[in-house]
């Protein structure tokens, strides 16, 4: 495969003495066959070369993407440096696409996990409460329920269950994000969409109605995020 992919002995010699050389030949087989041919074939097999170089598979397991990333930011950095690179973040995208392909033709690829969020029942019984009662966009159901999907994943690591929610503990959920430097209108937002879900959390009997009574965002003001203009001070200082 090598030796009719490339002109030069020592080019061959260089892929043939590369690392995991019968897999990347493989794959390079494989494309032939899905169609793929000339300089996009040779740009394959030269990629997949700098990537058995920078990833180890002689240990025998699956690789996740997140190693595939770092693998690929590494050479991104290194094309920048040696001024290779065609175009920002151009290394780093063909790295990981090359990269993801090669290792599921060889069944090497992890495949992610399904992301679980605690009391998901709850979660969608709300979003449907949203779109079939009150009528709500897509975007606004969506844009609630990430916000009530980040407290309910937050509780889920308390490992509590649902009834126990309290008051106190939305104010220490409100407040950890404001530590975390979410700001006034992000916090704000986020205590609506808890008010909107535990007022309807009250109507089906999971809590208490005096949480969302008790929840209560910072507050806003009529100019928010305008910059403060002070006495002999303009917009562009």
């Amino acid at each position: 495969m090598f030796e009719t992919s490339f002109k030069y002995p020592g080019v061959v010699a260089r892929h043939r003495a590369g690392p995991c050389a019968e897999a990347r030949e493989r794959f390079l087989t494989h494309c032939i066959g899905q169609g793929l041919a000339g300089a996009t074939l040779l740009r394959q097999a030269r990629e997949l070369l700098v990537i058995g170089e920078r990833i180890d598979l002689t240990i025998g397991e699956t690789i996740g993407l997140p190693a595939i990333e770092a693998a690929a930011d590494g050479w991104d950095r290194e094309q920048h440096v040696r001024h290779r690179a065609r175009a920002v973040g151009w290394s780093r995208k063909l790295f990981v696409q090359t990269a993801t392909n090669w290792l599921h033709f060889l069944g090497r690829l992890e495949r992610p996990q399904p992301k679980i969020v605690p009391f998901v029942d709850r979660l969608a019984d709300f979003a449907a409460y949203q779109r079939e009662e009150r009528g709500l966009s897509p975007a606004t159901i969506r844009g609630q329920g990430w916000q009530v999907e980040k407290f309910l994943s937050w509780w889920g690591e308390q490992n509590r269950s649902f009834e126990d929610v309290s008051l106190e503990d939305v104010d220490t959920f409100l407040a950890g994000n404001g530590k975390r430097g979410w700001g006034r209108v992000s916090v704000s937002t986020s205590a609506g969409a808890l008010r909107a879900f535990f007022r309807h959390a009250a109507t089906r009997g999971w809590c208490s109605a005096s949480i969302a009574r008790g929840i209560d965002g910072p507050r806003l003001f009529r100019h928010e995020g305008l910059p403060i203009v002070r006495p002999g001070r303009t917009y562009s200082d």
